[in-house]
């Protein structure tokens, strides 16, 4: 056994799913939407989707702007799933990056602390609290994307791009292959390490 083919046996099943929403706050009719699928290791058994619900605006001027994301198991096991929100700002172009205040992007998240729900990990993540059967979808975990910029800096943010990249994490639902392919959550988050190791005996 050579040794790529090593990595993969002690990576597991893994797959991560990129979304980046794009938006424009101003009155500038524009709106893009990207997809981008990166699969660690495809066994075939671990696959998820990120759902999204939305209309997008003729114009945007930063007020709510509804935005629905969650995620979809369409694989055949039981998955673990957890998402991180990584919000930025662009230039016009929709490539330079813009030295923006990201705490001037507000993403209004929902189903925090409810059963079934997100937990915030606080380390970046947003953790389902229960197992995602094959077919079944998370419960929303962004609503509505807004902008919250001082009256006196709003000149600066004209036709600037907010980006809010989504990614989505899955793994198989057992405590083999959460401890491989998740093995620093022992060490640096031992609450939702403990919650997750609970969550997978009651399988």
């Amino acid at each position: 056994m050579n040794n790529r083919i090593k990595a993969y046996v002690i990576l597991g099943l893994v797959l991560t799913v990129f979304v980046t929403l794009m938006i424009v706050p101003s009155t500038m009719s524009f709106f893009s939407n990207r997809d981008e699928i990166t699969n660690i290791v495809d066994s075939g058994s671990v696959d998820i989707e990120i759902v999204e619900k939305f209309i997008p605006p003729a114009t945007w001027d930063g007020m709510k702007y509804e935005k629905q994301v969650m995620v979809k198991n369409i694989g055949n096991k039981q998955a673990i799933i957890r998402v991180a929100l990584h919000p930025y700002w662009l230039e016009k172009d929709g490539v330079t990056p813009f030295a923006g205040d990201v705490s001037f992007i507000q993403m209004n998240t929902v189903n925090i602390g409810t059963q079934p729900g997100w937990i915030d990990g606080r380390d970046g993540y947003y953790y389902y609290n229960a197992l995602v059967e094959s077919g079944q979808e998370t419960k929303k975990l962004l609503e509505s994307l807004e902008t919250k910029i001082p009256e006196e800096l709003s000149k600066r943010y004209i036709d600037k791009q907010i980006n809010v990249d989504v990614k989505a994490e899955a793994i198989q639902a057992d405590i083999e292959t959460y401890t491989k392919v998740w093995v620093s959550l022992s060490q640096s988050n031992s609450e939702i390490d403990s919650y997750l190791r609970i969550l997978m005996k009651q399988r």
